[in-house]
């Protein structure tokens, strides 16, 4: 079976966007190549294959039959470099010879092979571009059809770039030029993972952030790009449904993912501080920024769900929600968002910040030192709280949620059994604190909201905020209780 290494950006779009990108200006006055692919993906009921990162297929195209096991990298957000063996079958079932003639036929061993069963199948229309583009050639692949699994159908409609020959940077470039003219999203699902998402019935619903597999062999570039890619997809799996539905669940973890992501770039700052990181960083605060008025105000309505309003106030929060949702939805849909996702997914990969010393070097010693830098902020302060103002209190909020996050992403550094006090307790002080914080928010609100007395507001009273700053004290009294358990819970193996 022929062995090679697949890079591919992948892309989804609409069905208007797939016509647009018939006739957009790197496209246009070439015709494509136009073929019906149908392709079925085979795994055990357990998903044994899907959960080694490994895919198996059979497509059949034009009389032929190919057999392609692929194997990840871990998670990845629109550019895919993935092993790829593909081999010419007679069909109609799997060629497991054809499997044994790969380095990983091993991994499908005989018993498997026995569980192994069709999950997903794909029929689609493939229309594809053959270009010469920034000293490359590419391969530009339109998929429009359906997808099936779990006797579930839902349309399919995904590009891909391909790079046949030449430069990886050259498929950003493409993506670019072609944002230009057509809206266009990042893939962070393959074919497959689409497929057996739809067979779960977990396709189309809220999703939360995942844990992420940091091990102490990786690098610091490594493990950034991992985090990167795992809030991307975090991010990408939600925004759908902010779009479709104004879900307030689903607003909330793409802000989420947004956070994180943005937090880790300030935890890896010193390894990747390249030319581009700071008009990344800028440009992530101001999309991230969009998100926080729909936010606050999805959770004061939550707050007043239970009560009863007065009429005209309701009428008034209703109409700002609505106002700021509208400035979401155009914030995503528009070009300069388009661009920040394809820079920033080009730059995780091919940026200059790579090849510094400090992101060759390992992550473990790099993972240590960053993680007292951020306890030793929230030891200094968390003993004033009680005295603290808004502002400072809410600047301590911050660094809790910073070094949550970063304890959640590097988790695998450590003995798994040794964090969950910590961060139970770590938690239990930002939801306390976050209670606090939606009090001031609240109050600012009511007080730009147009329409509304904030007189007629029922207001939380200063016992419900000693309340909450109690538990933030009792909790914080929980993490250091606990300490600084990275110093003594490195992963068996691991040498900082």
């Amino acid at each position: 079976m022929t062995a090679s290494r697949e890079i591919e950006l992948k892309l989804e779009l609409s069905e208007a966007g797939a016509r647009a990108l018939r006739t957009a200006g790197v496209l246009a006055g070439t015709a494509p190549s136009t073929a019906r692919q149908t392709t079925i993906y085979y795994d055990t009921a357990k998903r044994a294959l899907a959960r080694r990162g490994m895919t198996l297929r059979l497509r059949r195209s034009g009389g032929r039959v190919i057999q392609t096991i692929k194997q990840a990298r871990g998670d990845a957000a629109g550019l895919f470099a993935r092993a790829e063996y593909e081999e010419d079958v007679a069909g109609p079932g799997l060629d497991f010879d054809a499997i044994d003639r790969t380095p990983i036929g091993s991994s499908i061993g005989a018993k498997r092979r026995g569980k192994l069963e069709p999950v997903v199948t794909s029929t689609v229309e493939r229309s594809v571009w053959l270009l010469d583009h920034a000293g490359s050639a590419l391969e530009v692949n339109l998929d429009e059809g359906i997808i099936v699994a779990g006797g579930t159908e839902q349309p399919l409609r995904e590009l891909e770039i391909e790079l046949k020959r030449g430069a990886p940077d050259a498929i950003l470039d493409l993506a670019r030029a072609i944002a230009r003219d057509v809206d266009i999203s990042i893939g962070v699902l393959t074919k497959a993972e689409r497929g057996f998402a739809l067979a779960a019935g977990t396709l189309g619903t809220v999703s939360k952030a995942e844990p992420i597999l940091i091990g102490p062999g990786m690098t610091v570039a490594e493990s950034f790009a991992a985090i990167v890619h795992a809030c991307l997809k975090h991010f990408r799996l939600n925004e759908g449904l902010i779009v479709e539905r104004r879900d307030a669940e689903a607003l909330h973890q793409a802000r989420v993912a947004m956070r994180r992501l943005r937090s880790a770039l300030s935890l890896f700052a010193p390894a990747i501080a390249d030319p581009e990181f700071a008009r990344l960083r800028e440009e992530l605060r101001w999309f991230t920024g969009t998100l926080g008025d729909a936010r606050n105000l999805d959770v004061l309505l939550q707050r007043f769900a239970d009560e009863a309003l007065p009429a005209e106030d309701e009428a008034a929060l209703t109409a700002s929600r609505d106002a700021a949702y509208a400035q979401v939805l155009a914030a995503l849909g528009s070009g300069r968002a388009r661009t920040l996702m394809l820079d920033l997914v080009g730059w995780i990969e091919l940026g200059a910040w790579r090849t510094g010393d400090a992101a060759t070097a390992p992550i473990l010693s790099f993972a240590l030192d960053r993680l007292e830098r951020r306890w030793r902020k929230i030891k200094k302060a968390g003993p004033q709280l009680k005295t603290l103002d808004e502002e400072p209190r809410h600047r301590l909020r911050i660094e809790i949620k910073k070094l949550r996050y970063a304890l959640e992403f590097l988790a695998g550094l450590f003995d798994p059994d040794s964090h969950k006090a910590f961060l139970h307790a770590m938690a239990n002080m930002q939801e306390e604190l976050g209670a606090l914080n939606d009090f001031a928010t609240a109050r600012g609100l009511l007080s730009e909201i147009p329409g509304i007395a904030p007189e007629r507001i029922p207001a939380p009273g200063r016992d419900a905020e000693r309340k909450h700053l109690r538990k933030a004290q009792k909790a914080f009294a929980n993490v250091r209780a606990v300490g600084p358990y990275w110093r003594e819970a490195v992963a068996s193996g691991a040498t900082p």
